[in-house]
């Protein structure tokens, strides 16, 4: 693996420890093998998929080392009734990826990654404690601090936007304060948050632990997302919606455009995939990065109800910004966007991978609705973003390939949001807006989530200009302690 910024080379337990290369820039894939997806995955389990997939993409590690992250990842514990769902309403095909312990997308990545990180560790013989750094503008926080909480050598720091989120990605995320992790709630946003989380790994260097991130900058984040885009495509043949070889397009709600950036990945591992259409909601940061060859990070931000896509400096797209320019654009690039807040990107739009549409916040919930009421099916912002992305680019193209939609989190999640798309009474307390969603929907709440419904929120909040200090003071403790 390599830097988007330099000539770094590492090896992939390198890559996954470290999670941000020494110079500032990503790890990303030397090269992928154009013909690896072939027929004989037909008929195979999820696990065996992501045995063969992981094989391909981590071709260092033995095969005993990949096994024992796949059972450590897909099983019971994890993820109760199913991995990933494809369910048919209306014109689309939903890839449901909420099954997980913390109902979003991110439970599938970050499942896996504490066992990456498990196998790195013994590998290099690196035993000490570890710190995971990450920014959250929802769902990752959750997530990373449900997988790593069986690991008895990490601690997790999360930073998120204060009142940035919904109250059930709160409640969710400082329920974990009483386990010994820290939840920081930032005065800013999630590029605040971001951006102090790379400072962070710039600047600290204790001696007695290893920092790493769980944010998807860290490239052992994107591999157990390639895996679901392998499974379903396979899952559709077996199925019967498509025939073997028959391309399919895929819509992806994205912010951060690592989700989006692993189907890429999968396609160029040989799975049919035609376009990659990718949706944003008001900030429409990459809308205009595939539309008008325009990274421009200088603008508000706005919240929005869905918060987890409320993002202006989209990580991941430097990796593919490094796949279609190079390192040293890349590196000077990323400079000017830091100091200017743009940067032009020439002849981008030639990129046939991508198509790009975004979602007001009056077109998100009439999408809910409009989808609730003709299939009787729940779909969150998130997902309705898609949906709506989908449908124009449908009109524009008149294209018939057969759609896939990411359905990225239970609506649940963001009962708020859905009861006012709904035109439900908005006025009550989360749990009287779930239950009210669900005598309405008819979709039954998670028992997880009820249960989790009997916490309060935990809240601490650390102003924008003394996060810095806060969360060097935080490490420095767990530094001594060790």
């Amino acid at each position: 693996m390599r830097s988007t910024r330099s000539e770094i080379r590492k090896n992939a337990y390198q890559a996954i420890l470290e999670g941000l290369s020494e110079d500032g820039g990503l790890y990303v894939f030397e090269s992928l093998h154009p013909n690896w997806y072939q027929k004989d995955l037909l008929g195979k389990s999820y696990s065996e998929i992501a045995f063969l997939c992981m094989k391909e993409l981590l071709n260092e590690w033995t095969e005993e080392e990949i096994h024992s992250v796949v059972n450590a990842s897909y099983n019971s514990t994890n993820f109760q009734e199913k991995i990933i769902g494809l369910d048919q309403a209306g014109q689309f095909t939903y890839l449901t990826l909420y099954h997980g312990n913390t109902f979003a997308f991110k439970d599938l990545a970050l499942s896996t990654l504490p066992n990456l990180m498990k196998v790195a560790k013994e590998r290099t013989n690196n035993q000490k404690h570890t710190v995971i750094l990450t920014a959250t503008s929802g769902d990752t926080g959750s997530a990373a601090l449900s997988g790593f909480s069986k690991s008895k050598d990490t601690t997790v720091i999360v930073l998120y936007p204060n009142e940035g989120v919904s109250p059930f990605q709160e409640l969710q995320m400082t329920n974990y304060r009483k386990m010994g992790h820290y939840t920081l709630a930032v005065d800013g946003n999630f590029d605040d948050c971001q951006r102090l989380v790379k400072e962070l790994f710039v600047s600290l260097d204790p001696k007695n632990l290893h920092l790493s991130s769980a944010n998807s900058i860290n490239i052992g984040r994107l591999i157990p997302q390639v895996i679901y885009y392998v499974v379903a495509y396979t899952k559709l043949v077996e199925q019967g919606e498509i025939e073997f070889g028959d391309k399919i397009n895929i819509t992806v709600p994205t912010g951060n455009f690592g989700n989006i950036y692993s189907a890429l990945v999968a396609k160029r591992l040989g799975v049919p995939i035609q376009k990659l259409i990718v949706a944003s909601n008001k900030n429409n940061v990459l809308t205009d990065v595939f539309r008008k060859e325009e990274y421009l990070t200088n603008r508000p931000l706005h919240k929005t109800i869905s918060p987890s896509m409320d993002i202006l400096v989209s990580s991941n797209l430097e990796r593919f910004l490094f796949d279609t320019y190079g390192f040293e654009f890349v590196q000077k690039a990323m400079l000017d966007l830091k100091t200017e807040g743009r940067i032009s990107l020439p002849d981008l739009n030639k990129a046939s991978d991508f198509s790009a549409y975004y979602t007001t916040e009056e077109q998100t919930k009439e999408t809910i609705r409009r989808v609730f009421n003709t299939t009787h099916y729940l779909i969150d912002p998130h997902t309705a973003v898609a949906v709506h992305a989908a449908e124009e680019y449908i009109q524009e193209t008149k294209d018939e390939t057969k759609m896939m939609i990411v359905s990225t989190a239970n609506p649940y999640k963001f009962s708020r949001a859905m009861t006012e798309a709904l035109d439900l009474n908005p006025y009550l307390n989360l749990a009287e807006e779930m239950h009210q969603l669900e005598e309405y929907s008819g979709m039954p709440i998670d028992p997880r989530i009820k249960k989790l419904l009997t916490n309060s929120i935990d809240r601490f909040v650390v102003p924008k200009e003394k996060a810095f200090d806060t969360v060097k003071q935080i490490v420095g403790e767990i530094n001594a302690s060790h």
